[in-house]
């Protein structure tokens, strides 16, 4: 049996959308990493047996993009697969489309392996027992994984406050949640339209107790993001957007 490609029938849920009946896109991610988590499993490279042997795929970089946001109660294909290894990224893709075959959203995301006993980044294909199945034939052409380009000095425009729920089961700020509190703080707000692109870029964990200062700017039509907590810079963030069709 093929395990290249991953595939999984989803319902956008009413918790899962937003008041203009759209599938928020913290909600999209948690699709695209409920997928990853799947996928990984299949193949070999669950979280239970990383965990065994002290290891944990950690995502770094997220891009998305949304062709036709899925509605409330619309059911979608999920499609997953790893696009190639890149240094020590292991490099995923995933897409949304309709029953009909209309792409609705593609995701392309970065993931480290990390020793979580030392914090320290792995290459994958120096450790033994690990499956890696690669199909770069099948590489999105939206793809951003470039290093970002943010604005210095960006403004403050809020603060927020890490919880108990915002946290996952590897002790940090689950990468989902960044996509809420990116555009509750947006400097135009989102009401009336809907995210084309989003990126971000995670460079340091958020644990519970942290409170991250949140900065951003928009500058012909694209906002750009940064959240900093005691310790330094914790994520950076670009941001399109377009009124709801």
């Amino acid at each position: 049996m093929d395990k290249t490609i991953y595939r999984r029938e989803f319902k956008v849920l009413s918790p899962d959308s937003s008041q203009d009946k759209l599938l928020k896109p913290s909600c999209a991610m948690k699709y695209f990493q409920e997928m990853s988590d799947c996928h990984s499993r299949e193949v070999g490279n669950g979280e239970e047996e990383l965990r065994e042997r002290n290891m944990a795929l950690i995502s770094v970089r997220t891009s998305l993009t949304f062709h036709r946001t899925p509605r409330w109660q619309e059911t979608f294909l999920c499609e997953t697969w790893h696009r190639e290894m890149k240094g020590t990224k292991w490099v995923r893709d995933c897409v949304m489309k309709s029953m009909d075959g209309e792409l609705l959203v593609e995701s392309t995301t970065g993931w480290v392996l990390m020793d979580l006993t030392e914090r320290r980044v792995l290459r994958p294909t120096k450790v033994p027992g690990l499956t890696i199945l690669t199909a770069p034939e099948l590489a999105l052409p939206s793809a951003r994984m470039d290093r970002m380009q943010i604005p210095e000095d960006l403004p403050v425009v809020g603060h927020y406050d890490v919880h108990y729920t915002d946290i996952d089961y590897f002790g940090h700020l689950n990468n989902c949640v960044y996509a809420d509190f990116i555009l509750d703080f947006l400097p135009t707000p989102i009401n009336g339209r809907e995210v084309t692109k989003l990126d971000i870029s995670f460079i340091d964990e958020a644990h519970q107790g942290d409170t991250l200062e949140l900065r951003a700017a928009e500058i012909d039509g694209v906002t750009y993001f940064e959240g900093c907590h005691e310790r330094g810079r914790c994520f950076q963030a670009i941001v399109e957007s377009r009124p709801i069709r």
